[in-house]
This record gives structure tokens, sequence and C-alpha cells, in this order.
């Protein structure tokens, strides 16, 4: 291998993809019917998508290989993954823990799952939850006094971001050890059921519905906007008529899914660049360095590899990195 091939792999492992222009899709699960919906994040309106047959669902949460999972509350609590397209349930397994009320689930970008509430308000516990065999593991109780987290979220400087109904206010929760604090209390009657969802530092969170199991911690039954580190929260709509009972507990948007880059060489002075096939409609562009620099559009020919688009380009001249651009 000559050192100008290697400095060309070296470079593009740190290269990211350009970002997409596809836009998440948000969904919904109904507490209690376990309808599957889709949601509109100008107005709030639903479309219903059809039944996932589970009952009293605790929340709903899309891993970030594009899998939803939800799982039920009770003294029988089961993780499932839901098809987006016809809601059907897929058991995975028991969680095994004595006690599940309403709750939350975020994974991290690396696909750990983290979820809650085990125990009682009144030592809320946050769990780990292993996507093969839905286990939970218990982390810790959730610090602060009495908690009642109805939705949880991924946070990009490693925190959790908790919707509290005792509170009524959005928390930090540390995934380590499970101490909390206050973020900021809401205006808004959270409930006694919600969710929360984020797509980066930006996100969405929904309050109970009017009518909840016997009559206890109504919410407004509203979708908002907010942002994770802040708190600033701005109104998106309400779920009526469409929901009047408990309310939806949980939401969920879609990862946006990017293509990544890789190189093989093919001799002393050329190499392969290639990327999936389901990643259509994309550029591939180069540049002298990746900070600061113009993109120019690759003109080599693309050439379909089994699943991969494949480009070859030489090692030769100056150095270049490469990165994906969608028009």
């Amino acid at each position: 291998m000559n050192t100008k091939c290697l400095r060309y792999l070296l470079l593009l492992s740190f290269v990211l993809p350009s970002n997409s222009s596809l836009a998440a899709t948000l969904f919904a699960i109904d507490s209690d019917t376990g309808n599957l919906y889709q949601v509109s994040t100008t107005n709030a309106s639903l479309t219903l998508i059809g039944s996932t047959g589970v009952a009293t669902p605790a929340d709903l949460q899309f891993a970030p290989d594009g899998t939803l999972y939800t799982f039920n509350v009770g003294t029988n609590s089961v993780l499932y993954r839901i098809d987006t397209n016809t809601a059907h349930a897929t058991a995975v397994g028991a969680l095994g823990l004595s006690l599940v009320f309403e709750g939350g689930l975020a994974f991290t970008p690396a696909g750990v799952a983290y979820g809650c509430n085990a125990g009682t308000a009144a030592a809320a516990q946050l769990f780990s939850l292993n996507l093969s065999t839905g286990h939970a593991t218990i982390i810790g109780t959730i610090s602060g006094g009495s908690h009642d987290i109805d939705g949880l979220a991924w946070r990009s400087d490693g925190m959790l971001v908790g919707l509290d109904r005792v509170s009524n206010a959005l928390l930090a929760i540390n995934p380590q050890t499970a101490a909390s604090s206050t973020i900021v209390t809401l205006s808004p009657v959270v409930g006694a059921i919600g969710g929360m969802t984020a797509a980066g530092d930006s996100g969405y969170f929904s309050t109970a519905g009017p009518n909840p199991i016997l009559g206890m911690f109504p919410g407004s039954n509203e979708l908002y906007s907010f942002n994770l580190f802040s708190g600033a929260y701005t109104r998106i709509g309400t779920f009526a008529p469409t929901i009047s009972g408990t309310g939806i507990s949980g939401i969920a948007l879609t990862p946006v899914l990017v293509p990544k880059l890789s190189i093989s060489l093919t001799s002393k002075a050329s190499a392969q660049i290639a990327w999936a096939t389901n990643f259509t409609g994309y550029n591939l562009k180069y540049a002298t360095g990746p900070h600061g620099a113009n993109w120019n559009s690759v003109t080599n020919e693309v050439v379909i590899k089994g699943s991969s688009f494949t480009v070859q380009c030489s090692c030769t001249g100056a150095q270049r990195v490469y990165r994906l651009q969608k028009p």
C-alpha cells in the first residue's frame, strides 16, 4: 500500500455524509386502545394506522436502526416491536419487573435502551433493556423524591430528559446514576401519561388526555415542540377530538438514516469508494480538506456491485476527502 492511498483511507474514515433532505415522521400510540397513529407536526392531527393490540402501552420509541418499540404497564410488562406499516406488534420478551407504571423509553445513538418507571411513584426506578430478550436491569431510583416519568429522550451531552407528572416539569436524568435535576417547570398540565421523542437536541412532548382511568391526573391533551437543553417549548396543537380518554402514552420520531462511505484499495494507484444502494439520489463530492473547503462533484462513473454503489478514484495527485450529498 502506498502512503498516498493510506492517507486517503484515514481521511475518509473521519468524514461524515452531509445532511439528508429526508424528513422524520412522528408516530403516537393511544393508551386506551393501543392504536398507532401518524401525527402532524403542524397541528397535532392524527391519522390512524391500525391497532397494535398492546394493552396499556407505556411509551413508544425508535431504535437507531429504525425498529419501533413499546412496552406495556403492569405486573407482566412485555417489550414489543411494532411494524409501522400495519401496526402489528411482536412480543420480544418480558421485562421481568414486579411493576411497571406509565413510563418512558429512550435510545442512545449506539442503540442502548433506557426505560422507566419501575417500582412506585414514591421511588420511581430507571432501568436498561435488553432488546433481544426484553429483560430489564435496574439502574437506580430517580433522585429528588416522588416522580412519574411519562416520556424520555436522549440528549447529546449523554443525559436523559424526562417528562415528569409529579413536578409537572422537564428533568435531566443521569443514565448511569439516575440522579435528576429540573430543567424547567411547565405551564401545560402533564397529567397521568404522556410521551417524548427527539432528533438531536430538539424534540416533542405530549400531555395526557382529559379523562384518564379513575379520573386521576387529567392533562392538557396537547403536543409541544421543545429544546432539550433550555426546555423552551411551543404548543403545536391538541389531540382532540380523536383522543378524548386517557390519552397518548408515547410518541416517536423516525430516525433519519444516512449512508456511510467505505473505501478499499484496488491497486497501488486507485481505490474504490462505496455506499449502500438503498441510499439513492446521493452525489459523491470531494474537497482538499474537511473544513472550509469547496466541495466538487466526482465525475467518475458510478457502478453497482452487489448491494453497493461504487466509484473508482485515483490515489495520485493532491489529497482529497469525500462525502455524500443529496440535492
